[in-house]
């Protein structure tokens, strides 16, 4: 069964109407166009997914590697309770 998608150009869209219009098949360049564009989804999700799960592998390999734990006081150490960037709002001038 055949279905149909209406595409409605508002004025301020006319320069691609004019260029969907200039091409030999409407239809078969906007099918054309919209499966390009799920490809490119696709691989999009497809990769990232990847991605995230090499990542997780490869940081859970690490840490069980080199028996890793985090500690709290580990990571605070040589660091000053304030940061460089604090300030007082008194020490704005205007």
């Amino acid at each position: 069964m055949a279905k149909e998608i209406r595409v409605v150009f508002n004025d301020h869209e006319m320069d691609i109407y004019d260029y969907v219009s200039s091409k030999s098949s409407k239809g078969g360049f906007l099918k054309d166009l919209a499966s390009r564009e799920k490809k490119r989804d696709d691989n999009y999700i497809n990769s990232s997914c990847a991605i995230d799960s090499n990542i997780e592998k490869i940081f859970l390999k690490y840490l069980s590697q080199n028996s890793i734990e985090l500690n709290k006081d580990e990571c605070n150490e040589g660091h000053n309770d304030k940061s460089e960037f604090e300030f007082n709002v008194d020490d704005i001038e205007f």
